[in-house]
C-alpha cells in the first residue's frame, strides 16, 4: 500500500493540477530550493509514484 503524501506533497499536486507549472507549484507548495535545483526537485516529485497515484 502506497504511502499517504506529506501536506506539501499534497500541496504541489494541488497547484500543479490548477494549472501551475511543476517549478512554481513546488515554489508555492513551501519547498525551499530555487533554480536548477528546484527544477531538479519538482521533477522528482512529478515522477514520486506517490505523488502520481494522488
Amino acid at each position: 500500500m502506497p504511502k499517504a503524501l506529506n501536506p506539501k506533497q499534497l500541496k504541489f499536486v494541488e497547484l500543479y493540477l490548477a494549472g501551475r507549472t511543476a517549478i512554481e507549484a513546488y515554489a508555492l507548495a513551501g519547498y525551499k530550493g530555487r533554480g536548477e535545483s528546484a527544477r531538479a526537485a519538482a521533477g522528482q516529485l512529478l515522477a514520486n509514484v506517490t505523488v502520481q497515484q494522488d
